[in-house]
């Protein structure tokens, strides 16, 4: 079988994205696979490196933070009004 590879993702022009999302496959496990990937890649950065700083830790809490905002945003979202006396 004779294919060519397909082009990688930093290399492709803005006018391109639709067709080359539409060339991707989409289901549970290629989403499985590209989180899988992703959290290698930060482990190899920030984690693993001989010399970690606090980088993830602070990723770590601005993810949450952002997490927990969303998770609770339907009870937020009424004090937005609300006059402190």
């Amino acid at each position: 079988y004779l294919f060519l590879a397909d082009t990688p993702f930093g290399e492709v022009k803005l006018g391109e994205l639709p067709a080359w999302i539409s060339r991707r496959e989409k289901g549970p496990r290629q989403f499985l696979g590209l989180c899988s990937r992703a959290f290698w890649r930060w482990q190899m950065k920030y984690i693993h490196p001989r010399k970690a700083n606090m980088a993830p830790i602070w990723q770590l809490c601005a993810g949450g933070m952002i997490l927990f905002y969303s998770l609770n945003y339907q009870r937020l979202r009424g004090h937005r009004n609300y006059v402190y006396h």
